[in-house]
């Protein structure tokens, strides 16, 4: 073997495995973006159902086919326009989900992940009219956007 072909060989062997690198490194940066979407997932998770001041407001939103005794006095309070016991915690909770509407807005959490976690949630609110003239009020225009793109999902 001539050293021409000695060079042309390591050339090829050097451009072979750079390719190769090239190829890893792009499995493993989406294997990481992957990682860490899952991570803000359970954040999110953690955040919403785990560690939650939410848990109050979600129950009185959750109410059976007869709405409670809570659930009644928060539609009141704000039919009214009254800061009332619980408006303060819907007030925590919409927030919530206008970050999570942020979130998705700046490509951070697509819809299919924001359903998979809280499909059931922004249903109720959006089958709630009293609540959705309200974030409508309030300006919760993030929320409004998420509510309104799930009318035609699932």
């Amino acid at each position: 073997m001539s050293l021409a072909q000695a060079e042309i060989w390591l050339k090829t062997g050097t451009e072979i495995v750079a390719v190769a690198a090239a190829v890893f490194a792009y499995f493993q940066f989406r294997s990481n973006v992957r990682t860490r979407r899952a991570e803000w997932l359970l954040s999110l998770y953690e955040r919403f159902y785990e560690r939650s001041t939410f848990h109050e407001i979600r129950k009185i939103l959750d109410s059976p086919p007869r709405p409670s005794l809570e659930y009644q006095r928060l539609e009141s309070d704000i039919e009214s326009g009254t800061d009332g016991p619980h408006v303060e915690a819907l007030n925590n909770y919409l927030n919530f989900f206008e970050f999570v509407a942020a979130l998705q807005k700046r490509g951070a959490l697509s819809q299919g992940e924001i359903l998979d976690l809280f499909d059931y949630y922004l249903r109720n609110l959006r089958r709630t009219s009293f609540l959705l003239r309200y974030i409508r009020a309030q300006g919760f225009e993030g929320l409004t956007r998420l509510l309104d793109a799930l009318e035609g999902s699932r």
